[in-house]
């Protein structure tokens, strides 16, 4: 087969390498069987014949793993371990939206419109307010990127903001300021402890927002002299400060329509 690789993709080096090109192999083997039964006579039997694989053209996916934790760090024997490069380059060209963890990548769920809603009215409502104070409100396709100590994760939160020299073509943000996350009954647990420990330890942010949808309920935590102060608000004519970027949100616009 090692002929069909280096047809294929002359650089080819490692295992890596190949994964890309198993369906064209495949199909190319399966179309070299063919002409040989062609060559005997079209009713012949060749001494070896091969059956086209059910997945020949389609694109391969890589197994999703079944648990998604923060202590499932440093697997890099685990069947299912991505690299970054790996991750970023296979985000770029997925249908679906995923999220890494030390190199465990999971398949985030839809939302409901609500939810969707809600996303949208912050950062909408962000990107008014902060139009000429050098900040940038982004939106839940934004992916930001989080590392310390080894420890290395790429989420996508719902909104975020960022202060400083805008870069168009960087694949994520490496110094959010606020980072929002609407909940959900399947995040909900995720976003208040495994996503809150590591967004607390990022030093470039002052604000981490957690939205109830199904309820009027915002809880922040502000980066303060010692620690993280909280503060929950549960009335629509409540006002959401964010000192860090000089502006506030008013619960009323988070939760219009």
């Amino acid at each position: 087969m090692l002929w069909l690789l280096r047809k294929l993709q002359p650089d080819f080096k490692t295992i890596a390498d190949f994964l890309p090109l198993v369906p064209k192999v495949s199909a190319a083997l399966w179309e070299r069987t063919s002409e040989a039964k062609g060559s005997n006579g079209g009713g012949g039997k060749c001494r070896r014949s091969l059956r086209a694989p059910r997945w020949a053209n389609r694109k391969l996916q890589r197994p999703q793993p079944t648990a998604y934790s923060a202590g499932m760090s440093a697997l890099s024997s685990h069947r299912n371990f991505v690299t970054v490069v790996e991750y970023l380059h296979d985000e770029e060209r997925s249908d679906v939206k995923h999220e890494y963890l030390n190199g465990l990548v999971h398949a985030m769920e839809g939302g409901t419109l609500g939810h969707d809603a809600i996303g949208l009215n912050v950062a909408s409502a962000l990107k008014t307010r902060l139009r000429g104070l050098g900040c940038r409100a982004h939106g839940s396709d934004a992916l930001v990127h989080l590392a310390r100590q080894g420890d290395e994760r790429y989420y996508y939160p719902d909104a975020s903001v960022t202060c400083g020299p805008f870069d168009p073509a960087a694949r994520a943000i490496e110094e959010p300021v606020v980072v929002f996350e609407v909940l959900s009954p399947s995040t909900a647990r995720i976003d208040r402890t495994e996503k809150k420990e590591a967004y607390l330890t990022c030093a470039s942010l002052q604000h981490y927002v957690l939205i109830e949808p199904e309820r009027v309920e915002v809880t922040i935590y502000t980066r303060a002299a010692e620690g993280w102060a909280t503060t929950i608000y549960h009335e629509l004519t409540d006002t959401l400060p964010l000192p860090a970027i000089e502006t506030s949100l008013p619960l009323a616009e988070i939760y219009e329509g």
